[in-house]
């Protein structure tokens, strides 16, 4: 009985987010209840946990009320024992839920996820309203004045006519009109009484502002819409076979396999597209056409470097160290001719980079061996804005790289999650009765009062620590074996605590116990 009512309030629950998909769309009863029921079939593994926690719970609460479980002590038949044809008919249900959701579940998944996608793309049954534009017929646009209650007469009518494609070219205007179904059935037939059309015919020339159209006026016109566009089309269950959603935990090993394989190649092929992408090939072409280019002038820039260095310089015979003569000459002004030993005008081999110093400070004069110094400004420009392009080119090819990344690591720990849901729905039946039984029996109370209160406030709780630990494992934060069993973790060691407190006969809700021990504290303080 339990187990009828979780999953009723389940499947409500997917009734109440589906309405719009289901209302208006025309749909046969054999259809509904065929959604119904492959909705039911993918509720079976989160009622289950649900229906073993409220029938515990009820159940140990009856025994407890009726004194019967005092009778069972006083027996010599301990709560553990009393409990152990119940919790192996748990532990025989949660393997029972682990083959269902391994085997059953991911079929039942993959026909409910394509029938649910045949309705929502069947196309509403035809509803035209007076003062609305209608939509639902493929190609035309329809709006009228007035309708009558039985729905075939209509009054001021105006159709957009698009089945041409080119916009607005079309349009039909005429004061009443008769809508019924064609004596096969097969079409719905719009009989246009006192009407005219305007067509927009081809623009000739260039003349802007000018657009010709047709006009022509009818007494009778009839349009034929043909009713197989409301027909419930049958979706390809291979289009979801391979959702993760769909498959069984062989498959889902073999899938995440794949999709690991594939995202650490791609990791490994960022930098080659990094560094040998077009927008660097056409940085490397580039420079190589302007080394070419200037290769020449660059030759023609030494041999003036040579001479200009040569007229302008001294060397030092001691540190063989060569001088700018400016700087020389200044020393012997300054009456410091004897610190040095110099060879006056000497021929010198100098070679491009030569670094020409002073005597004074050192500093080097700017030397060629900078790439940039050997172009033009304008060659200097175009080289920086290359530069930057490609600079440009690699961050948003990182942000798209970073993005996909993420998203393939995100479809992986879908997987996992799934892998994992398998045994944690599963387990989740023992962890619950373990949970419902003894609280039954410390609380002693039956029926569908207290038991269905503590049940939700168990089940909920469970309920959103698995989404929490989901969500995380989802975004990466925890692994997936964290995030969907962190519900399990949490929970156990409660149905444990509750199994010892329920065993020892504890009074774990009864108010009284709680006043005394108040009281008592509040007299030692006192003391």
């Amino acid at each position: 009985m339990t187990f009828f009512i979780s999953l009723f309030i389940l499947l409500m629950q997917f009734v109440w987010k589906y309405v719009d998909d289901l209302v208006g769309k025309g749909l046969e009863w054999l259809i509904i209840l065929k959604l119904l029921g492959l909705v039911a079939i993918t509720m079976i593994s989160l009622a289950l946990p649900l229906a073993v926690l409220l029938s515990s719970l009820m159940t140990f609460g009856n025994l407890g009320e009726y004194m019967e479980l005092t009778a069972m002590k006083s027996s010599g038949i301990s709560l553990q024992r009393g409990m152990r044809s119940v919790l192996v008919f748990s532990l025989i249900l949660s393997v029972s839920a682990f083959y269902f959701s391994n085997n059953l579940l991911p079929r039942a998944n993959l026909k409910m996820k394509t029938l649910l996608q045949d309705i929502s793309n069947k196309r509403p049954e035809l509803n035209i309203k007076a003062g609305i534009f209608n939509s639902d017929i493929q190609n035309y646009v329809i709006r009228i004045g007035k309708k009558s209650s039985d729905g075939k007469l209509l009054e001021d009518i105006m159709i957009y006519d698009h089945s041409n494609h080119n916009g607005n070219d079309r349009v039909i205007i005429a004061e009443q009109g008769f809508m019924g179904m064609s004596s096969d059935k097969q079409y719905l037939e719009l009989k246009l009484i006192n009407g005219h059309t305007y067509t927009e015919a081809e623009k000739k020339g260039k003349q802007s502002g000018t657009f010709p159209f047709l006009r022509e006026n009818f007494k009778e016109d009839l349009i034929r819409f043909d009713l197989s566009i409301f027909d419930l089309t049958k979706t390809d269950e291979s289009v979801y076979k391979r959702n993760y959603q769909m498959l069984n935990l062989s498959q889902l090993e073999l899938s995440v396999d794949t999709l690991r394989r594939a995202l650490r190649k791609e990791k490994s092929y960022l930098p080659t597209v990094l560094l040998h992408g077009p927008f660097f090939d056409s940085t490397r072409t580039y420079s190589t056409e302007l080394f070419a280019s200037t290769k020449q002038k660059t030759a023609k820039d030494s041999i003036i470097l040579k001479e200009e260095a040569r007229k302008d310089s001294v060397v030092d015979s001691i540190s063989g160290k060569l001088f700018r003569r400016a700087s020389f000459t200044r020393l012997i002004s300054e009456g410091k001719k004897d610190s040095i030993n110099f060879i006056n005008k000497q021929e010198v081999p100098i070679q491009l980079g030569t670094k020409i110093q002073t005597i004074n400070d050192r500093v080097p004069l700017k030397s060629k061996t900078e790439v940039l110094l050997n172009f033009n400004k304008s060659e200097q420009k175009r080289i920086v804005e290359t530069a930057l392009n490609n600079l440009r080119a690699n961050k948003s090819t990182l942000d798209y790289s970073s993005q996909n990344f993420e998203q393939d690591q995100e479809r992986i720990n879908r997987h996992d999650i799934e892998w994992h849901r398998k045994f944690t729905l599963s387990f989740a039946c023992i962890i619950l009765f373990l949970i419902g039984a003894p609280l039954g029996a410390i609380v002693r109370k039956g029926g569908l009062g207290m038991p269905v209160i503590f049940s939700l406030v168990f089940f909920i709780l469970y309920h959103m620590i698995s989404i929490t630990g989901e969500k995380l494992a989802r975004e990466g934060v925890l692994s997936a074996f964290e995030g969907m069993w962190l519900s399990s973790a949490i929970l156990l060691p409660v149905g444990l605590f509750l199994s010892y407190k329920a065993a020892t006969d504890s009074a774990l809700f009864d108010k009284e116990v709680y006043i005394r021990f108040f009281r008592k504290l509040g007299r030692s303080k006192t003391a």
